[in-house]
């Protein structure tokens, strides 16, 4: 199976800036009007109470296209870096290795996975994650259908509303989503598709747009916030934003490790974490193998895709972990200034 991680290059969204924005984003009729019963659902128990991160193994690589799998002792290395800063998990497939992530994790103590089908057209996969699902029903708390294969058209929105039909005749009461650019939500027929599931997983990647400045972290924060809040006004679903961030290099494209904990600190102080909204942070670790795999795909070099991890390669924290603080927080994580 193919694994490769891919995100937005484009936006087809204009940008939104000059909407009013609460300091710290607490949406009327969203973050205030939760009932009883939505705050006991799995799902929005999690959403209030977890931290995520979106995870891909350091011992899973592509080389020239092939699939180099991960193993157990590394999935196990890797999660005793994260377990002290993140209570949940969110993975992009169940191939190569990682398939073993799910149960690892829990062994590991995460309180929460939610699990990647990388293909939803692949009844195999599919299987597989159902009987994860069966056999670790208090620690998968959703599904993710597709990671934004109908941007890169390697499925359809048919192709997701069949996927999750096959779930739900299974497991009806287990949440489901599947991860697009936030574009595709705002900005195409798609949507109606994602909409019509549990869960609403927009990738919001601010270094992608045309007007996109490094040392102004500010900027990007109130982006992210703006596509929030806009999500919100079209759906009352649960919003989990699955991959933002900036990333920590090269420092000749105007990335380091500074900016990148600043965008998160002021992120995570501007919004409000509750049943109805996360923002995931993105991504675990460094991934050197990224840019020369990438560059067939979008045709051109693209050097920051090895630098978005908030540990490096070989597992060393960057300056954002400090930022972000342990989880569950033991005190106030400090402010980072970009002066």
């Amino acid at each position: 199976m193919m694994l490769l991680f891919t995100r937005l290059r484009e936006c087809i969204l204009q940008p939104i800036f000059g909407a009013a924005l609460l300091a710290c984003l607490t949406l009327p009729g969203y973050a205030n009007a939760e009932s009883l019963a939505e705050q006991a659902t799995p799902l929005a128990q999690a959403l209030s109470h977890e931290r995520y991160i979106s995870y891909v193994p350091r011992s899973f690589s592509m080389r020239q296209g092939t699939p180099q799998p991960a193993n157990p002792a590394g999935i196990r290395a890797d999660l005793k870096k994260l377990h002290p800063y993140f209570s949940g998990l969110i993975t992009y497939g169940l191939g190569n290795g990682q398939e073993t992530i799910p149960e690892l994790a829990i062994a590991a103590g995460f309180r929460s996975v939610i699990l990647g089908v990388w293909d939803p057209k692949d009844h195999q996969e599919l299987d597989l994650a159902i009987a994860l699902a069966r056999r670790y029903p208090q620690q998968i708390t959703a599904l993710v259908l597709g990671n934004e294969g109908l941007f890169w058209k390697r499925y359809t929105s048919a192709d997701i509303t069949a996927a999750a039909a096959y779930v739900r005749k299974q497991l009806p009461q287990l949440a489901l989503g599947s991860s697009e650019p936030f574009s595709v939500y705002l900005d195409t027929p798609d949507a109606a598709a994602l909409f019509a599931l549990d869960l609403i997983l927009p990738n919001v990647h601010p270094r992608f747009e045309p007007w996109f400045d490094p040392a102004n972290t500010d900027q990007a924060v109130t982006f992210v916030i703006e596509v929030l809040q806009r999500l919100h006004e079209r759906t009352d679903k649960p919003i989990l934003i699955k991959e933002t961030g900036l990333p920590s290099g090269p420092a000749e494209q105007g990335f380091n490790e500074v900016r990148q904990a600043a965008f998160w600190s002021t992120l995570l102080q501007r919004t409000t974490q509750n049943s109805t909204q996360n923002i995931a942070c993105f991504e675990a670790f460094d991934a050197p193998w990224k840019p020369v795999e990438l560059q067939d795909e979008f045709g051109h070099l693209e050097p920051s895709e090895a630098h978005w991890g908030l540990f490096d390669q070989h597992g060393r924290a960057k300056l954002v972990i400090n930022a972000l603080g342990n989880w569950p927080p033991t005190a106030t994580p400090p402010a980072v200034s970009i002066e």
